[in-house]
This record gives structure tokens, C-alpha cells and sequence, in this order.
């Protein structure tokens, strides 16, 4: 809309049940972006409240099969009042290009009817993989249905969008249409007004996660053995060192805390506001950054990590390896990255980090640039312009300087 643009944003309503983390505008802002909320089905299946009943085991597993098929969510069902909102809305913005996001799976349902009716120009976009999902448990037969449905659905697609090198691979491998890749980035805007200091002036070095952790994806056990090695070498770091994740689930943290009996150093520190993780990580003396276990999971590029390169400190990476995509950013930012694997390396990196050494975590300006929430819409819009002005002169014969100038 900034860009000169009519936007319109059809939306579910969003509810507690859709978590804590949400973005409102401010009314004061005068970019003109319109937007409808629409309520979806008002009902949702919720485990047994009782740990230990049979129930809940039976359901558990009913609820895991619905959830496999990766487009049975509560938040689907808000496409049955938008279908009928979209032909009410055409007739009064008749929009030349739509665009759905992954996930949930009902934005690319109503987007592919949209498609055929109105022959709009359609981005189908992936924050996360459908079929393929890296954190999907399914079973085959259910991985073979939902590949058929996501292939029926976004077949007719005039553009494909994903957040990464590695996820526009697996999208090309398995559709026709072009494949862009248009990374998460960070938005600046999002790191103004925000001064006063997190911690206090106390000595302490700091070290801090922020985002999900969990013991699906990541492993904690050889960074918990670094910090043992730490305190069998000098007890007395327990008094310098504190490690704090901030993550809305605290159950493997803990466990792991409990198991490696690392009460005195490590403590999961609670959930909180964006703007509170925009200043921890900008306040702390080094940013955790865990890889995921599974290095098959080729493309999985979180937002955090630009986030990271942002805040100008030092990112300490567990597991990473040099023929990752993760691996090609940081070493392109210029920005400082300590990775290891093992409890020794790891160990030596903590205290080259401690020790100061002279270190420089600022990333490059011109990297910076590249990856703002701005400049990475402006190059996914002149992509989307460009193609359909191709589009429209095949169709319809139209020479290009008598295209419209979007």
C-alpha cells in the first residue's frame, strides 16, 4: 500500500485460541489498507482435561490423525463465510491480484476459487511447507493425500512464494508454475521507540534465547554439557553467567535444566511482548541460536535469525554447519557467528565471548538493506508486475506501453 497500491485483507477474526503474539495497526497511521475479520466455525475439539483418562489418550490420537492431514484447523473453516464475501467484495474493488498464505490450507482453497472465477493474477504463498511439513508426523498414506490435495489446489497458481532457497527447491521439484523466494527479513520500524533497557547494569553476561524451543526440533544436551564443562573448570562463573530463554513453552527447557542440574546458570525466563524480545535481544551480550536436528530439513530460515543480525551482537549457534542456507546468510552479513557442536567447542566459544577479544558483531549496512520487510516487497511486487504484464500482453495482445502503470 505504501508502494501506491490498493490493499484489501481478508482475514479470520482472531481469537485467545490463536496465541498471544498479534500485530495491530496503529490508528493513527495513514496508510489506507482495508480489512475484514470474519468469524470462523464457533467451535474447536480440546484434549481431556484429565492427564490420566483413557479419553484422553483416544483423543489425543484423533485429534494428531485430523491435524496430519495439515488442513482440518479450526482456522480453516473461516473460508465458508469468505467465499461469499469475496463475490460481494469484487464487485465494488475488482482486485487484479490475489495473494494466500500457508498456512493454514484454507487460504489457498479460497485463493484457487478466486483464481477460477475471476482469472486474477494468483501468489500462493508458504510461510512453511504443506506437504513436506517438517514438523508433520504423518503417516505415508496420509503425506500421499494431502500431496494430491495441495497439487489439485495450487496447480493453477501464477506464482509461487516461499521464505527460502531450500523450500523454493521442493517447490519446484513438484510444480510447474515459477518459483520465488522472498525471505522473512525483519521490519526496523519494529526497533524504534524502543529505549529503556531491558537489564540492569550489574555484571552479568548474559546470554539469551528468544522463540520456540522444543525437543522435536532441537537438542539442548551439548550446550547443557558445555556449561557443566564451564563450572568444573571455574565455579566461580555461575556468579558471571546467566543463560535466560524466552519462549511461551517451558517443558523441555526445564527438563533439561532439572536433568543437567543447571538451576544456577540456566532458567527459562517466561513469554514475553515482541517489543520486550526486541530489547532483550538488543540488550544481551550474546543471542542463542539453535539448529535443527534434522539436517535434511534443508530451507527452514527463521525470521529470529534476521532479527538476530539486526540487534549488532554476537549469535552463538549450536549445530551449525557450513553447507547450510543458514550457514550462506551469516557468512554474507558479515556479522559474528561462534558455531559448534560439541560441549568443548561450544564451551570455548562462551568464553571468547565472555572474555570480550575484540570482537565485532556488526552486520553490514548493505546486508541490512536487503533483507528490510520493504525492500523484500518491493521485489516480490516487481516480480508479480512484471509477469503479469506478460500475462495480459499474451492474453490479450496487448503491446506494453499501453499497459496500465501499477
Amino acid at each position: 500500500e505504501m508502494m501506491g497500491h490498493e490493499v484489501f485483507v481478508l482475514t479470520k477474526k482472531k481469537t485467545t485460541n490463536d496465541g498471544p503474539l498479534n500485530f495491530f495497526r496503529n490508528k493513527d497511521d495513514k496508510h489506507n489498507i482495508k480489512k475484514v475479520e470474519l468469524k470462523a466455525w464457533p467451535f474447536m475439539i480440546k484434549r481431556p482435561s484429565s492427564i490420566n483418562s483413557t479419553n484422553r489418550i483416544i483423543m489425543s490420537k484423533y485429534i494428531d490423525y485430523i491435524r496430519a492431514f495439515r488442513f482440518l484447523f479450526r482456522s480453516d473453516f473461516w473460508l465458508y463465510p469468505v467465499i461469499k464475501k469475496v463475490d460481494q467484495l469484487y464487485k465494488k474493488f475488482p482486485f487484479d491480484i490475489v495473494i494466500s498464505s500457508y498456512g493454514p490450507a484454507g487460504s489457498h482453497f479460497i485463493a484457487s476459487k478466486i483464481k477460477k472465477k475471476y482469472n486474477v493474477y494468483w501468489v500462493s504463498d508458504y510461510r512453511d511447507l504443506w506437504y513436506g511439513y517438517h514438523g508433520s508426523k504423518s503417516k505415508w498414506f496420509i503425506s500421499k493425500i494431502i500431496d494430491i490435495i495441495e497439487r489439485k489446489t495450487v496447480s493453477k497458481a501464477d506464482l509461487i512464494t516461499t521464505v527460502s532457497k531450500g523450500l523454493s527447491n521442493k517447490m519446484n521439484e513438484r510444480f510447474d508454475c515459477e518459483v520465488f523466494t522472498a525471505e522473512n527479513g525483519f521490519d526496523p520500524d519494529v526497533f524504534q521507540n524502543n529505549n529503556y533497557k531491558y537489564f540492569p547494569d550489574d555484571n552479568i553476561f548474559r546470554i539469551v534465547s528468544t522463540g520456540r524451543i522444543c525437543e522435536e526440533f532441537h537438542d539442548l544436551s551439548s550446550f547443557c554439557e558445555a556449561i557443566k564443562l564451564l563450572i568444573s573448570e571455574n565455579s566461580s562463573i555461575s556468579e558471571r553467567l546467566k543463560i535466560l530463554f524466552f519462549s511461551l513453552d517451558s517443558s523441555y527447557i526445564n527438563k533439561m535444566i532439572k536433568e543437567h542440574g543447571l538451576g544456577n546458570i540456566i532458567s527459562h525466563a517466561g513469554y514475553v511482548s515482541r517489543e520486550d524480545s526486541i530489547r532483550i535481544q538488543r540488550d544481551s551480550d550474546g543471542l542463542l541460536f539453535f539448529m535443527w536436528m534434522d539436517f535434511k530439513d534443508e530451507g527452514i530460515l527463521t525470521g529470529r535469525l534476521f532479527e538476530y543480525l539486526y540487534s549488532g551482537k554476537p549469535i552463538l549457534s549450536i549445530g551449525l554447519k557450513n553447507d547450510n542456507e543458514v550457514y550462506d546468510l551469516i557468512k554474507g552479513s558479515g556479522g559474528l557467528f561462534l558455531a559448534g557442536s560439541t560441549p568443548e567447542i561450544i564451551a570455548e566459544n562462551i568464553i571468547r565471548l565472555m572474555s570480550g577479544d575484540n570482537l565485532d558483531s556488526r552486520v553490514s549496512n548493505s546486508f541490512l538493506k536487503c533483507y528490510t520487510r520493504k525492500a523484500l516487497s518491493e521485489k516480490l511486487l516487481d516480480k508479480i508486475i512484471i509477469n503479469l504484464s506478460k500475462k495480459r500482453k499474451q492474453l490479450y495482445g496487448i503491446k506494453k506501453n499501453s499497459l496500465p502503470d501499477y
